[in-house]
């Protein structure tokens, strides 16, 4: 059998997200204090109407994007190539170069050559300051000799951390999926309650997600679970709150995400 013949399917949980239609943005600040690029990107409120989608239960995690590498990189649809961490990609925090990998796009595919993700074992140290937090690094490790990825043990259910736009395309195009618009992502955070919070209630404490409660005066937004920032098909999330926690951890909200 050819590889182009071998076939892989997405073996995550996909909810069902009825039609319907809500109140798309927002015109009350996240917090106190003047967010003006944050609720600014949220007008005007307008009404928007949706068919019925599907959507991933829990943000993608390591163990699941890490079979995706291993079946793109079988199928030659991926380039893994050595870099070196600390070269001008971080955050000048690093004092040495640390060898790492990062995972391309190979010529066959519409991004060739576009970084999907990279694996490193230090990523952010200037902006967190703290090498052990979950988000400071990539547990998706590489084993050169064996052509194989693998996960750091513990951290399988983890949601997938430093993968780019890209990245999230690429995945959802192998298994026939699709990244969520905007309006997607929005009508199913809410529930289909106009919910202000993506949670069980609409609510928000730390009980109920994984963010800086004590450290920052104001929230910013950020995706059901949070991670640095859910890629979608429009990408406009660049502005998220870094956050990461198990997948499952946490209540979900009224659609069951």
């Amino acid at each position: 059998m050819k590889r182009e013949d071998v076939c892989f399917s997405f073996k995550g949980e996909m909810v069902r997200i009825p039609a319907g239609e809500f109140m798309m943005g927002d015109d009350i600040p996240v917090g106190p204090g003047p967010l003006p690029r944050e609720t600014e990107r949220a007008l005007p409120i307008h009404r928007v109407t949706l068919d019925a989608f599907e959507m991933g239960a829990t943000q993608v995690t390591n163990a699941q994007y890490c079979d995706f590498l291993n079946a793109a990189l079988y199928k030659e649809k991926i380039v893994v190539q050595k870099n070196n961490a600390g070269n001008g990609w971080l955050m000048t925090r690093v004092k040495e170069s640390i060898p790492c990998w990062e995972v391309v796009g190979a010529e066959s595919e519409p991004y060739s050559g576009w970084r999907y993700i990279m694996l490193s074992p230090i990523q952010s140290l200037g902006l967190y300051k703290v090498p052990e937090h979950v988000i400071s690094r990539s547990w998706i490790l590489y084993d050169p000799h064996y052509e194989y990825f693998f996960v750091h043990i513990g951290f399988e259910d983890y949601p997938v951390s430093f993968v780019t736009w890209y990245g999230a395309y690429a995945f959802s195009k192998f298994y026939g999926l699709s990244l969520a618009t905007e309006a997607q992502w929005e009508y199913a955070a809410r529930g289909g309650q106009q919910l202000k919070y993506p949670t069980d209630d609409g609510t928000m404490d730390c009980s109920k997600a994984n963010y800086g409660c004590n450290s920052y005066n104001h929230g910013l937004p950020f995706p059901p679970g949070g991670d640095v920032g859910d890629p979608m098909e429009e990408n406009y999330l660049d502005y998220a709150t870094p956050a990461v926690t198990e997948g499952n951890r946490y209540s979900p909200n009224p659609f069951g995400l």
